[in-house]
């Protein structure tokens, strides 16, 4: 599947897509093998991740930023989890809807700002309105 939604993911999908790396914690397993601890999130939701055998680049610098991720989901102890086959940060020329990756308003964000100003343009101290148009 392709940019397969948290909310959607169940075990056994296998998925490749772009989300948000919101923790990222290189550690060692307990047989001495470095693997990466992360989280990742979309606009509906975020999963813990697994990489194993895995020493880097992404580390906790990294936080924040939009990884493209190819993966399957488990369940571990009673919660799904992603085990990552291959994890890279996004590319410029990389095509991401970042609405699908944030949570956004349910509100046409146009609208909203032309209201907003309508509301500034009606106040009547010159101060304060440059001050709000500002």
């Amino acid at each position: 599947m392709t940019d397969l939604r948290i909310c959607d993911m169940l075990r056994g999908d296998d998925f490749e897509g772009f989300y948000i790396l919101k923790s990222a914690q290189p550690r060692i397993s307990t047989n001495g093998k470095p693997f990466l601890n992360a989280s990742i999130a979309d606009c509906t939701g975020i999963i813990d991740a697994k990489v194993w055998d895995y020493s880097g680049p992404i580390s906790s610098g990294d936080e924040g930023k939009i990884v493209k991720i190819r993966g399957s989901v488990s369940e571990y102890r009673g919660a799904l989890q992603v085990t990552v086959d291959r994890i890279r940060l996004k590319k410029d020329d990389d095509n991401v809807d970042i609405s699908s990756l944030v949570p956004v308003a349910p509100i046409d964000a146009k609208k909203a700002i032309g209201e907003i100003e309508a509301i500034v343009s009606s106040i009547e101290d010159e101060d304060y309105r440059q001050v709000c148009q500002t």
